[in-house]
């Protein structure tokens, strides 16, 4: 499961994004920003915008397993610029990518 949300997210880094591009821009299904918060291994915040990594599941954040997660995830994802394609579907009240 690791490899797969690796590979989902090595996708999406820097996808359309310019580095030095500061405004979060958020239409139609898509929200394209700099990550903002890493709440788990499979749930971020981008452009202050919850996002639920589609596919991606992972043991809670205060397991083991969820914390080395949720530090993996930080070590991919934080402060960086994403694209996310949202599906539109709701888990935990989250929106999904």
């Amino acid at each position: 499961m690791r490899r797969c949300a690796l590979a989902f997210l090595t996708c999406l880094i820097g996808t359309g994004c310019q580095p030095d591009a500061s405004a979060p821009i958020i239409a139609d299904n898509q929200v394209i920003g700099a990550v903002t918060h890493v709440r788990d291994g499979d749930t971020i915040e981008v452009a202050d915008v919850p996002v639920r990594l589609n596919g991606v599941t992972c043991d809670e954040r205060g397991t083991p397993m969820g914390k080395q997660a949720t530090a993996a995830m930080h070590t991919l994802v934080a402060g960086q610029r994403i694209l996310c394609t949202l599906t539109g579907r709701k888990s935990y009240g989250l929106v999904a990518v």
